[in-house]
């Protein structure tokens, strides 16, 4: 006999038409301060504003991810996709933080150069781009954090903007002190921009390979999860126990549970309902299959 949770209607990762809209429209809003960014950050000479624009390109490519995973995910599911496109999102994710590692050691690299060989740096335009790119980032980070959700790729954007936001004060910085005649300046904002990148980069890329491999959702004890449902009344061996994460924040579990007796279909179904509002209740598991046994699956078949 096997026991299933029907309690979910499998809109893993769906944030609806407005988080899309709010997607797409600070896709727009940075691939333009990209563009404009690339054009001033060669005519300056700025290292510090090309470095940002080229975080801004890499954003500009996760915000498309994030775009296209929310519109997939919200589809639901299917004959050939039962689980829907939840694994969407941590691919996306992904996708998004190696590029930002990509990205930082570029930066690092052209920013150490720059130091031992300093150029000169026109500091007013850099000034008032910065300026914009602080607005632009800072607006659409706060209206796609209220989108964000459980989805990683959604969050891996908002970490992406939120970086740019903080990218573009550290360019302000550069301009002004370019402005000031003090050059070396750009090159220690533009490594200090990396590191930060880069680590944020390197938080994003385990969570999505902890969900792409159906790892132990964070915060949840599976030996916690076996002592609990072992000690229920009727319950004579719980094995076979599996958790993961279906989706960002949906947690699922799977496990083998022998039963004493010899119990009726509505007794083990009793047993069933009561397992899987110990999941729910206590671990936060809604989605949950129990394969109900009256002796050990491995044992010679009655």
């Amino acid at each position: 006999m096997s026991a299933h949770d029907h309690h979910h209607h499998h809109h893993h990762g769906g944030h609806g038409d407005r988080g899309v809209r709010t997607v797409v429209g600070a896709l727009i809003a940075n691939g333009a301060l990209t563009v404009v960014q690339v054009f001033v950050g060669v005519f300056t000479g700025s290292l510090a504003l090309l470095a940002d624009s080229a975080h801004q390109l890499v954003d500009t490519a996760g915000l498309g991810v994030a775009a296209v995973a929310s519109v997939l995910a919200a589809r639901g599911v299917s004959e050939r996709n039962t689980y829907g496109w939840a694994r969407l999102d941590p691919f996306g994710g992904l996708l998004s933080a190696l590029l930002l590692l990509g990205i930082s050691v570029w930066i690092i690299v052209e920013a150490v150069g720059r130091l031992s060989d300093p150029h000169e740096i026109e500091g007013a335009p850099v000034i008032v781009l910065a300026i914009v790119g602080m607005l632009v980032n800072g607006v659409s980070a706060l209206l796609l954090t209220r989108q964000a959700g459980s989805s990683l790729s959604m969050r891996a954007a908002v970490v992406h903007l939120v970086g740019d936001a903080v990218g573009s004060f550290g360019v302000l910085v550069a301009g002004v002190a370019a402005a000031a005649g003090v050059d070396w300046v750009d090159g220690v904002v533009a490594i200090a921009l990396a590191v930060v990148i880069g680590w944020q980069a390197i938080g994003l890329v385990r969570r999505a390979g902890s969900l792409l491999v159906d790892a132990t959702p964070p915060g949840l004890d599976p030996n916690a999860l076996l002592r609990a449902f072992s000690s229920e009344p009727g319950v004579v061996d719980v094995h076979h126990l599996h958790v993961w994460e279906m989706a960002p924040g949906e947690p699922a579990l799977s496990a083998h549970v022998r039963i004493e007796g010899d119990p009726t279909l509505h007794d083990a179904q009793v047993v069933a309902e009561r397992l899987r509002s110990v999941a729910s209740e206590r671990f936060g598991v809604s989605h949950t299959t129990l394969d109900l046994e009256c002796h050990s699956c491995d044992a010679p078949v009655h």
